[in-house]
This record gives structure tokens, C-alpha cells and sequence, in this order.
């Protein structure tokens, strides 16, 4: 049978158009089944692209090729790797080092759920900019609440000694912690610390009542030196390591 293929002439084309047309118009067994595939193919001109109802529609060997250029096509990124995921900032929207935990979660996140780069990016200074202001709320409201609680400590140990008596139990007691209970100089500035950051027998208004009680009278009227003098420290060291506990004790309640 006698191919309606060779009487194509195509002398408009070249040799190696003329290869390509009859590669794509050989699965016409004649000329009027072309003419046909070619109306078909205009009345498509111009409709969308219809996709694969599932990728695994697609021929194994295009699945990657495809998925890759409708990624692309639509811009987005592909997944973290071990190595892109060296370009994310783990620090931003922090004011110190990203937490080690925290970065292999995220990292792992990422991976897991196909993140790009500059999703995960993103996704990272959310994370430490609603941390570092959830932190900051929680520590601002703890710290209020301790003001408060050493507030009411200290109006009912006024109610219980009186405002004047009070403060002089507490100045002896003061005088008593720095000096009399056998703690070093170091002892002394930490402990002042540690009251100032937390506060917490000052909000417990009955030990404070047993401390002022029982501790204070270990104070001697007048006592202004610790008896533990550090001799690495000038005298003006010490005398600011004093005024810093004194400092400190005025804020807590103590003096």
C-alpha cells in the first residue's frame, strides 16, 4: 500500500522540517485522517493545558523532569537539602545564639514537609521574634509580680512591727546577713543577687518575720565592716561591694 506520505512534496521546508513532519504526521493513515488531526489540533489552539489527573499518570521517567518544571513554573522552591539548609540564619529575630534544639526541629520540619529556602527563612525569624517577645512578656510580668508581692510583705511587716521599727529590725538584719552569718564577701554580693532576681523571702512576709526575729539580733549596733575583709580587694573595691549589697537590699525590702 502506497504511503499518502510520499507524494508530500514540502519544498518549503528543509530537510530537516520535512524529517519532522512526517515523523509527527505518520500515525495518519491517510490524508483525510490528517486533515482531521489538524482541524482538531486548531479547534484546541489557545485552551489551557490539561494536566495528569495524578502525577502517576506520567511515565515514570518524566515524574521528576515534570514536577521540577511545574515547580519552577509556578515558583516555588524546592525542599531543604543538607546543604541549602546551611544557608538559613538561624539567629535572626534574636538578640543572642539560636538554640541547638530549636534549629534541628526546624531543620527536620523543613526536610519532612518539602520547605523551600526562603519559606523556611521566613519561618525561622517568625519563630524567634513571637519567642523572644513571649519571653519578654513572661519575664516583665514576672517581675512585676514580684515587685508586688514584696510591696505587700512590706506593708505588713509595718502593720506587724510598725513603718519605724520595721526599718530599723531590717537595717540590723542587713548588717547581720553581711556580717554575722559567716559568709565571705563573694557569699554576701551573690546572695544579693540571687534575693534581687527573685525576691522570694520577701514575699513571704512569715519568714521574713523569722529572719528579722532570729537573725537580726546576731547584729551589733553600729557594725558597718564585714568581719570576712577579702585581702585580693582594695579598701575601695570592698566599700563598693558594700554599697552594691546595700543598694541591693533597699530594693528587695530589707533596708
Amino acid at each position: 500500500m502506497e504511503n499518502w506520505l510520499d507524494e508530500f512534496n514540502g519544498s518549503s521546508l528543509t530537510p530537516e522540517e520535512q524529517q519532522s513532519f512526517k515523523s509527527a504526521m505518520g500515525k495518519y493513515k491517510s490524508k483525510d485522517e490528517a486533515l482531521i488531526g489538524g482541524y482538531n489540533a486548531i479547534k484546541l489552539t489557545g485552551k489551557p493545558y490539561k494536566l495528569p489527573e495524578s502525577i502517576d499518570k506520567l511515565p515514570e521517567e518524566v515524574q521528576e523532569e515534570f514536577k521540577s518544571g511545574a515547580m519552577k513554573v509556578l515558583g516555588i522552591e524546592p525542599g531543604v537539602d543538607d546543604d541549602s539548609v546551611k544557608k538559613v540564619n538561624f539567629k535572626k529575630g534574636l538578640t543572642g545564639e539560636a538554640n541547638e534544639t530549636v534549629v534541628a526541629k526546624l531543620t527536620e520540619f523543613a526536610k519532612k514537609e518539602g520547605i523551600g529556602l526562603t519559606k523556611l527563612q521566613n519561618l525561622v525569624e517568625f519563630v524567634n521574634t513571637f519567642g523572644s517577645e513571649q519571653i519578654s512578656s513572661f519575664e516583665a510580668e514576672r517581675q512585676a509580680a514580684i515587685k508586688k508581692a514584696v510591696e505587700t510583705t512590706g506593708q505588713e511587716l509595718d502593720r506587724y512591727y510598725g513603718a519605724e521599727e520595721r526599718k530599723n529590725k531590717a537595717e540590723l538584719l542587713r548588717k547581720a546577713v553581711q556580717n554575722d552569718c559567716g559568709l565571705s564577701s563573694e557569699e554576701v554580693e551573690q546572695l544579693a543577687e540571687d534575693l534581687a532576681e527573685d525576691g522570694y523571702i520577701f514575699r513571704k512576709p512569715a519568714l521574713a518575720r523569722i529572719l528579722i526575729d532570729h537573725v537580726a539580733p546576731l547584729a551589733k549596733e553600729g557594725t558597718t565592716e564585714t568581719h570576712d575583709v577579702d585581702k585580693t580587694k582594695t579598701e575601695g573595691e570592698r566599700s563598693l561591694a558594700d554599697e552594691g549589697f546595700t543598694k541591693t537590699a533597699k530594693l528587695i525590702g530589707l533596708k
